[in-house]
């Protein structure tokens, strides 16, 4: 089953073979290693499995860690972000219907489709969120040039899957937003730190949500993620009340509504790049996918394949999307130059590739989702065809423990 393979994918970091050349910076002006002739993947696990169903992790979260091949994850953690990658998985292979009665939805019919859709600017709004700036000469423009200092330097990659690089405004097609649930003029002192909403004060978390979109290609780049708990509780107290934070609070809910507006073909998502990763567990768990094959280092593009975000979102949309889930996910690092100073301490880049799953393969029939911790479920499905007779159909779900 598809679901399988790709929730492995998805799953961690799905590790592309790399050969020691790819260690090796590009030039930038040289286009002849663009694409890579390693085509081998190996499935590797990424997720908890007991919070799945709830919780939406971000690896562009509030940790201020450099990379650091040497810290590599436990197997304890290890274990559990295969089992949150093999629900994953699943999830994004299932109809609508189906992945909300895995999620345990409680609408009729269970729906896995998030309830925000549509343009629901107006409720962004309604519960505390406002647009700001955002540099999009820093966080738009991705081109390798040494002689600006853009925050991402991917341009090879981008390069490499036809995709643009500069910013919409500058002859390119990438739009930068700043999301925020703070106070709307940060120079005003006396600025209100609440906001109304049914007849209840709430406060200003101080969340955002940075990222750049390019419609016209289809790619999304998530760069800076603070999600309003963990703002909450650095910035007003700890063990922060949830009801106090505001309702509408994903990520992937508000890149959703921005999404959708003005884009004439809004399944034509195939990239989703994460722009410097930070987050304290997905970095050990880099380490280890590194370590396992042998490398010493982030290598640069066409890297070593590696969710999240980015699976909500495709799973809370499958009415407009489609049924989509991973093709690879790739673990790239900044192009700098191995001599400058700033390829000391790499910025790690993830790319998660996205296709649409082929119709013959979308779980469209109830079936139980296995336990984590089992090697092999088998689940046999009857259905009666038009002759009477008894049509079987078996899911096979295999899970391969040993993947690195």
């Amino acid at each position: 089953m598809r679901c399988v393979f790709r929730a492995f994918l998805f799953a961690g970091f799905t590790a592309l073979a790399v050969g020691k050349a790819v260690v090796q910076p590009l030039t930038f002006a040289d286009t002849s290693l663009f694409l890579s002739n390693t085509s081998a993947r190996i499935a590797v696990p990424f997720g908890t499995f007991d919070s799945v169903k709830f919780s939406e992790p971000s690896l562009v979260q509030t940790a201020e860690s450099d990379f650091d091949i040497n810290k590599v994850a436990s197997d304890g953690v290890w274990e559990k972000y295969r089992a949150k990658g093999f629900w994953y998985g699943c999830l994004l292979d299932m109809t609508i219907e189906n992945a909300g009665k895995a999620m345990e939805d409680t609408r009729t019919p269970p729906s896995a489709e998030s309830v925000w859709q549509g343009d629901f600017w107006n409720d962004i709004r309604n519960w505390g969120w406002h647009e700001a700036l955002l540099d999009s000469l820093s966080n738009c423009d991705f081109r390798d040039g040494l002689d600006v200092k853009f925050n991402n330097k991917i341009g090879t990659a981008l390069s490499a899957l036809g995709l643009s690089l500069l910013p919409l405004g500058s002859g390119g097609d990438n739009e930068c937003y700043s999301i925020e649930h703070g106070n709307e003029d940060p120079e005003d002192e006396n600025g209100e730190e609440v906001y109304q909403i049914n007849g209840l004060e709430l406060p200003l978390t101080g969340a955002h949500y940075r990222f750049a979109m390019n419609k016209r290609d289809g790619a999304i780049f998530a760069q800076d993620f603070l999600n309003p708990k963990t703002a909450a509780e650095k910035h007003i107290q700890d063990d922060f009340p949830e009801d106090q934070l505001p309702r509408l609070s994903r990520p992937s809910d508000i890149m959703w509504s921005y999404w959708l507006r003005s884009n004439s073909d809004p399944q034509s998502l195939h990239n989703y790049f994460v722009n410097h990763v930070r987050n304290d567990e997905t970095l050990p768990l880099i380490s280890r996918v590194l370590k396992n094959h042998q490398l010493t280092k982030v290598p640069y593009w066409p890297g070593s394949p590696m969710g999240s975000t980015i699976a909500h979102f495709l799973i809370q949309h499958k009415a407009t999307l489609g049924i989509k889930n991973f093709e690879s996910i790739v673990i790239f690092r900044d192009n700098y130059p191995e001599t400058h100073p700033g390829a000391q301490i790499p910025e790690v880049q993830l790319l998660f590739r996205i296709l649409d799953v082929p119709a013959q393969e979308v779980i469209d029939e109830d079936i139980e989702m296995p336990d984590a911790g089992k090697a092999e479920i088998r689940r046999t499905v009857r259905l009666q065809g038009e002759s009477g007779k008894d049509i079987v159909r078996e899911h096979r779900v295999v899970v391969r423990w040993n993947a690195d």
